[in-house]
């Protein structure tokens, strides 16, 4: 086996023995070179879930008290020992080939992102990129005007520049990973690559099962930008149109004609946010067809 790549895997864990276990095992599993090191953050777990982690082969750092996901990426990112960091949530996993992937492409770039399978919700599906070919992302606004791209657990990242951008924002249940990320393409280019490299497990209780929610944190996001030199009308307007997209599909299934008829007005009314909407559908439509190339070369 090649000598470590020097990478941290940072892994925020919070009641999950098996799960952590499984994840950090697939990270020690790396080839054709494993992480130098694997931090599993135990967020004052009332189980055992630090003594798994330890046991699977990772430092263990454990809160004193529970402060949420965010705040022990936090310590996890502060405590690693190497340049670049790779985040992994505890109920996910990665395959094989994962780091090596992200780490051919590196150069240049402060942020990476594989694609993720999402398994245990009927037939599996992809999440992430939608090209088959890696998409540079140059700056925030190139992110924050489509779907996010960069799965939590298929991240690589500069840790200076995380450290630079003020890391995760403690307390924020949604989308405080495409937060992160918005400030960290400040410092530099992203690469979200169309490898297929983590497994994404679907379960009862996972936060972006609130739909209404995760959009409406989105927004927040996208809003709590809007003075900053990349983040202008046309962006937010892109964006805006992408979340009302997804709003009116949900009043037309819940039955909701009049919302639903108001957010296609809204559409229809602005260009920039009519692009918006496109956009969305047209990238979600070369997912799915991906998917279907991905289940099929798999049967």
């Amino acid at each position: 086996m090649s000598p470590p790549l020097p990478v941290s895997v940072v892994i925020p864990a919070y009641n999950r023995p098996e799960m952590t276990v499984r994840a950090v095992r697939s990270a020690l599993a790396q080839a054709p070179a494993p992480p130098a090191e694997v931090l599993v953050i135990d967020d004052h777990s009332s189980d055992a879930t630090g003594e798994a982690a330890a046991m699977a082969g990772a430092t263990v750092i454990r809160h004193a008290e529970n402060r949420g996901e965010g705040a022990a990426r936090n310590t996890g990112v502060e405590a690693a020992r190497h340049a670049w960091v790779a985040t992994l949530d505890s109920d996910d996993e990665w395959l094989p080939g994962h780091l090596d992937a992200l780490w051919r492409h590196r150069a240049g770039h402060v942020l990476l992102g594989a694609t993720a399978v999402a398994v245990g919700g009927g037939p599996e599906f992809l999440w992430g990129l939608e090209a088959d070919e890696p998409l540079v992302l140059p700056t925030p606004a190139a992110l924050l005007a489509r779907e996010n791209v960069f799965v939590a657990s298929g991240v690589m990242v500069r840790r200076d520049v995380v450290l630079a951008a003020g890391g995760f924002r403690p307390g924020m249940k949604r989308c405080a990973d495409l937060d992160l990320w918005l400030r960290v393409l400040e410092h530099g280019s992203g690469c979200a690559l169309p490898s297929v490299t983590v497994r994404y497990h679907l379960h009862d209780g996972q936060v972006s099962d609130d739909r209404a929610a995760m959009w409406s944190a989105h927004r927040a996001v996208a809003r709590s930008y809007a003075g900053r030199p990349w983040c202008s009308a046309a962006v937010l307007s892109r964006t805006e149109g992408m979340l009302t997209w997804d709003e009116l599909r949900e009043d037309v299934r819940a039955g909701r004609r009049g919302a639903a008829l108001s957010g296609l007005a809204g559409l229809a009314r602005d260009p920039r946010k009519a692009a918006g909407a496109v956009g969305v559908v047209g990238a979600r439509r070369r997912l799915r067809r991906r998917s279907r190339r991905y289940r099929q070369a798999r049967a």
